[in-house]
């Protein structure tokens, strides 16, 4: 009873005019809570993300990009070959729409900052991401561009880690993630990695 409460609260919360069965989604996400948790929270242990509120534009560029290849092709990239596995899985347009539906009705918590990164130096560096990423971190769809705003600051670490080692953003074809990986190699080193995540972590 409290799980069918949950899930009209949600369906309650879909946007106006949202493609996609949030329904359907709910039903489709079995496959991923496994690693992303059952309300889509994330866990580190797995290497997994929060997605609950998700832009569904996003997820579906990202799901494509792991069936494709120009995600999670790397050798050494364990968890995006693993993800490419579950991308197959849902292969289906319906049934991509029908998870960001779903993903969009639930909302992300906000980011608990962690240690280490110093976010006044993280500010400054992050004039160049908030081009694309909004001054907020709120992100841009036309600039395809996702929200950084309440992400784990592991994951957002990992990512620009990944960008730079090639694991992102090193594949042809893959545009988005090509201008990435160019601008997370300009960071200066390795401390302005953790800086500019601090710094993110303080956006709401």
């Amino acid at each position: 009873m409290r799980a069918l409460a949950l899930l009209l609260a949600g369906l309650a919360a879909t946007p106006a005019g949202a493609a996609g069965d949030a329904a359907a989604g709910r039903g489709n996400f079995g496959l991923c809570e496994a690693c992303h948790g059952v309300q889509a929270e994330g866990a580190r242990e797995f290497g997994a993300p929060r997605i609950a509120g998700i832009e569904p534009w996003y997820l579906r560029r990202q799901l494509e990009a792991f069936r494709e290849g120009r995600r999670g092709a790397h050798p050494a990239d364990q968890r995006g070959q693993q993800m490419r596995l579950m991308a197959a899985a849902v292969a289906e347009e319906p049934v991509i729409e029908d998870l960001g539906a779903w993903l969009a009705t639930l909302a992300p918590q906000p980011a608990q900052p962690g240690p280490g990164g110093d976010p006044a130096r993280g500010r400054q560096l992050y004039e160049t991401c908030a081009a694309c990423h909004g001054a907020a971190g709120q992100g841009s769809e036309p600039l395809g561009a996702p929200a950084l705003r309440g992400r784990e600051d592991w994951y957002l670490l990992s990512q620009l880690e990944a960008f730079r080692a090639g694991w992102r953003g090193a594949v042809d074809g893959d545009v988005p993630g090509a201008q990435m990986r160019t601008l997370a190699l300009a960071l200066p080193d390795a401390g302005a990695l953790h800086d500019v995540v601090a710094y993110i972590g303080t956006l709401q």
